[in-house]
């Protein structure tokens, strides 16, 4: 009889251990906020706002690249048209509870020029060991019609924000 009391008493204590666990109210799926995030970077780029896409990067970017605002407009110029479709964002995350980067890639961006564009971004998304990390650290464009005819990349890539941190900043943050 006592068995029975002590069984039921840990299957009791299991059960209320399994459902707390099981609040998911407040967690953000890193791969939705990619997705989000990649959608957003499109917005922008179509309505051409700066203020907007440059709120979307960390802090140590915005205080470690001063010519941030000069980069997001030379993509806008670098879009050869309108935006007028796009695949929707393929969501990339790696890392731990404490430290997780995440990002996306957009293929098949055409504008009503016809150029075929691909947009990416990396970030992160959470980082427990430096918050001025968290936030979009690059986004690269590339205009795939002129990569077929060039190899220079100078020529069909674009990039915004930092591409790496500096080995001192990643031995920090890590």
């Amino acid at each position: 009889m006592h068995t029975k009391k002590v069984f039921i008493c840990i299957l009791i204590l299991l059960t209320l251990l399994f459902v707390s666990c099981g609040n998911t109210d407040n967690y953000i799926d890193p791969n939705k906020e990619a997705i989000q995030t990649g959608e957003d970077i499109i917005k922008c780029i179509k309505s051409q706002n700066t203020n907007e896409i440059k709120d979307m990067f960390c802090s140590y970017v915005l205080s470690n690249k001063k010519s941030i605002e000069r980069e997001i407009e030379s993509a806008f110029a670098f879009i050869d048209g309108e935006i007028v479709s796009y695949d929707e964002p393929f969501p990339m995350t790696v890392g731990s509870q404490k430290a997780k980067s995440y990002g996306a890639r957009i293929d098949n961006v055409k504008t009503d020029k016809g150029t075929t564009y691909t947009i990416s971004f990396h970030g992160e998304f959470r980082n427990d060991n430096d918050k001025s990390v968290e936030g979009v650290r690059y986004i690269k464009i590339i205009n795939e019609t002129k990569k077929k005819s060039s190899s220079d990349k100078n020529e069909y890539m674009k990039e915004i924000g930092l591409p790496e941190f500096s080995k001192e900043k990643m031995d920090e943050i890590f």
